[in-house]
This record gives C-alpha cells, structure tokens and sequence, in this order.
C-alpha cells in the first residue's frame, strides 16, 4: 500500500509549517548563515516527496526511492545544521560548529556503505543534542535548550516501524517536526 491520506496530511501541515520558517528566516536575517536555510529546505523537499508518495494511489510508489533519500537527509543533517548555526551565532570556534555538519556527513557515507548507521546515527543526535545544550545554555537561549528537547523526543522516542493510539508513528514524527521548526526558529532569532 502506498498511499495514506493521515501521512500525506502531516507532510502537508510540515511543509507549511517549513514555508513559514524559511519565509521568516530569509525575511529577517539577510545576512545571516546559509545552515539554517539548507535545514529548512530539506524539512521542504521530504514534505513534497511525502506528499507525492503517501497522497497519490495511482503514482505514489515511483517516488519511493526519492523520498528515502530525503528522508535520510531530513534525519541526519536537519538538526546538525541548525546547531550549527547556533554555535556560529555564539562567536565560538568555527571549529567546532562545523565538527556537527561533519559528523553527519560521516553517517551519511556510512548509509551508502552500509556500515553500523543507526548506531552512529543515535550517537551523533545525542551529541548534537547536548551540544545544543551546552550552546543555549552560554547564550541563556531557552528556545535553544526547547529545540534540543524537541527534536530529542522526536528521534529517540517515536521510533520508526511503530504505531502510537493506531497512528503510524511517521504522522507523529512529521508533527513533532512541526513544533522543531518554529523553536529552531525562534532559537536562531534569540
């Protein structure tokens, strides 16, 4: 079965919900680092795939490929960017801001050699995550410390493969996601 008009429905609430953030970042920040732009655009183009693959009956399927790949994209680099971002902002060592987007370029060549990827994976998010702390707890950004709390629930907890009250846990994780976006929003404004 490939369609699923609930999952279709929570793509469409997240690529709103990802058309306003990028809208308002780009708006407000004209200068401002290009990593949260990426992050944005990424969240974007997994919700269309999603969309196209969980809307349609008749053609869903053809972009089974093309969602998978955003999705992994979507998992591994949305939140690494964003901290990113906010270690940039902290005026601390470029260094380690770009040690987070590394990391996840390392999981990402990993998926494509098949070698121990949901373990790196869950070990570079809780990384990042206290990472996320460790940087909005310098700058006093509680949005900061919100958006690693958010997206920590979101990947540790909602599980892929697992139905939550007869829902499938992607509809959960896609609004989840819906909450990540304005605190990464709101982190990145503070």
């Amino acid at each position: 079965m490939y369609y699923r008009y609930s999952t279709a429905l929570s793509h469409i609430f997240l690529s709103f919900v990802g058309v306003y953030c990028l809208r308002s970042y780009t708006a407000q920040n004209h200068n401002a680092g290009y990593h949260p732009i990426f992050s944005y655009l990424i969240v974007l183009t997994n919700s269309l795939s999603g969309i196209w693959k969980w809307g349609n009956p008749a053609n869903g399927y053809t972009s089974n490929t093309i969602y998978s790949h955003t999705r992994l994209l979507q998992t591994i680099f949305t939140f690494p960017l964003i901290v990113t971002e906010l270690w940039m902002k902290s005026n601390s060592c470029w260094l380690i801001a770009y040690v987070h987007i590394a990391c996840s370029l390392l999981i990402w060549m990993c998926y494509y050699f098949r070698a121990y990827r949901d373990k790196f994976v869950d070990i570079v998010i809780a990384l990042n995550i206290l990472s996320c702390f460790i940087v909005s707890i310098n700058m006093e950004n509680f949005y900061g410390m919100s958006l690693g709390l958010s997206y920590g629930i979101n990947h540790f907890v909602l599980r892929e493969g697992c139905e939550i009250f007869e829902m499938p846990t992607i509809d959960f994780y896609n609004y989840a996601l819906c909450f990540f976006l304005p605190f990464s929003l709101k982190a990145l404004q503070a």
